[in-house]
């Protein structure tokens, strides 16, 4: 069985990013938006410093005004799954889009990815996708101490390596990179307590076995028949 490796999320995905024009999916990370700009953890603040260019989306109006207040260009207030009838860019081709902890938020994942599409550029374009693992052990930690469920208030669905790819490969994507992420420092500066020690169960079960880390993140470019 193959053995994906289990890579730092923000520095792969500012890999990515270097140097590309790029559109930022959920750039506001409400409601964590000013706390994360103070401590200097905001992807959005990251990706702005490699890329050439960087637009950002977010259904967060109050998001979105604390980035402007912050500075940042090129921000629109827009529901991602309608990004295919209201571009706000004027038609802008993008060379990355990077969605990151979004599509677990998001009641039809399959329109959104079809709604994507409209401001992929081309074949050379690259779709990178975060989010949680539905297998990730902090969760299994959680629920035999503490029973119940550790889930995101906003949260509709988990996603693990094999239900993301064939949800991807169903709606004409061709996935070019597979690998897994623990949970980073723009998480773990708000994580104290019983909290941290769930982190080390993940860590720990991921160095054995990846399937357990806290995140699944995907490279992928569409399918030559989509």
């Amino acid at each position: 069985m193959k053995r994906y490796p289990v890579n730092n999320r923000v520095n792969y995905i500012l890999n990515v990013c270097r140097g590309k024009r790029v559109l930022h999916v959920g750039c506001t990370d409400t409601p964590n938006t000013l706390r994360k700009i103070e401590d200097g953890t905001l992807l959005h603040i990251a990706i702005d410093k490699v890329a050439s260019v960087q637009y950002g989306i977010d259904l967060s109006e109050e998001g979105i005004t604390i980035l402007r207040n912050h500075g940042f260009k090129n921000l629109a207030v827009v529901d991602v799954q309608q990004l295919a009838s209201h571009d706000p860019f004027g038609n802008v081709r993008f060379d990355v889009v990077v969605v990151g902890e979004t599509i677990e938020h998001l009641p039809n994942p399959g329109l959104f990815l079809d709604a994507i599409k409209s401001v992929l550029g081309g074949a050379d374009t690259r779709l990178i996708l975060t989010t949680i693992n539905a297998y990730c052990a902090a969760r299994y930690a959680y629920t035999f101490f503490k029973g119940g469920e550790d889930v995101h208030s906003d949260h509709v669905a988990y996603y693990s390596r094999r239900t993301l790819t064939k949800l991807l490969t169903m709606q004409g994507y061709e996935i070019e990179d597979f690998s897994f992420y623990d949970i980073g420092r723009e998480y773990t500066t708000h994580w104290r307590g019983l909290h941290s020690g769930y982190l080390l169960i993940s860590r720990l079960f991921s160095w054995f076995r990846p399937e357990f880390a806290s995140g699944v993140m995907v490279k992928c470019k569409l399918a030559d028949s989509a």
